[in-house]
Order: C-alpha cells, then structure tokens, then sequence
C-alpha cells in the first residue's frame, strides 16, 4: 500500500496544486469476508426453506407446485444476495481517508459525501489497535489524538490495512 505524502506541481499554472493519492479503503479481506457470509447465510436460508418443504406432507402439494414454490424463494434467495452485497460493498466505498502534506481528508458518503480535513501538525498521537482477527489477517484500527486551540479531538480509522505501515508514515507529522 503505498500512501503519498507530498504536494506536485502543474506544467500549466504557476501555483501549487494538491493531488490526493489513492485513498486509503477499509480491509480487502473483511470485505471478502462479509461477501462470502452473505452468500453463505441466504444459502442457508434457501437450504433450510428447502428442507422445510420436504418434510411436510406431499400429499397437500403436487410436484409441480412445490417446484414452483423452489423456484420462487431461489429467485428470492438472489434478489437477497443481490441486495445484501450491494450494501455490503457500499458500505466499504463509504469511508475514505487520504492524506496529503499536512493534513487528513476523511470522506464519507457515496451520493451526498461529508468531508472533514485535520491539520496533522495538530497531531499529538497516534494508537494502532489490533484483535487476534486482525493481526492474522493485517488490519486493524489507528486513533489519531487532533489537539488545537479551542478542540480536541480522536479520530478513528476502521478496518485499515497495513496499520503498523500507515503508523510509521502518520507518526512523521508528530
């Protein structure tokens, strides 16, 4: 993960203009993770429906009413899916966080976004939090301590990859 930290010049205007680097997203693996439970939970669902079915009594059902009644809750079982990963997905591009130069840009939101920028020079701490999860699979949490006159505040960044990396880079500005 490479994270940029530096301001660059424009050939076409004389004044400095910020480009920010790649943001920083929340854990590949956790959002893998959260795909595959969804499709193994409406799976099951589908399965247990299914079993359900079988054990009643045929006698009420003929064999092609119980196959339409399979086809609609599979239908449903992917339209659950569908929605459930979407969201799941969604959720991952909603945080963002770049830095740039001095400073932190948290972005949240996907059709109206809230931006928040910290003067890192403000930085007085940094605090990387790791489960047993999260060390096997390197992600973790990192709480940045923003003092300022007049404000004090901490910020978590969730589920970021690599924070013993991402630590280093942050701990520069202290």
């Amino acid at each position: 993960m490479a994270v940029v930290f530096s301001n660059t010049q424009s050939n076409k205007s004389s004044t400095t203009s910020s480009i920010l680097p790649e943001p920083i997203r929340g854990s590949l693996v956790l959002l893998l993770t959260r795909i595959f439970l969804v499709m193994v939970g409406t799976d099951t669902i589908y399965l247990s429906i299914r079993v359900f079915v079988f054990k009643l009594n045929f006698q009420v059902f003929n064999g092609t009413t119980v196959d339409v009644i399979f086809f609609f809750f599979l239908i449903c079982s992917y339209l659950v899916q569908i929605f459930l990963i979407y969201s799941v997905l969604l959720h991952w591009l909603n945080k963002r966080y770049y830095f740039e130069s001095n400073h932190l840009i948290v972005k949240k939101g996907i059709f109206k976004t809230t931006e928040r920028i910290y003067d890192l020079r403000n930085l007085k701490s940094v605090i990387v939090t790791q489960d047993i999860i999260g060390e096997i699979f390197h992600f973790g949490t990192i709480t940045l301590a923003i003092t300022a006159p007049g404000l004090a505040e901490e910020i978590s960044l969730t589920e970021i990859p690599h924070p013993h990396k991402l630590e280093r880079q942050i701990k520069k500005f202290v």
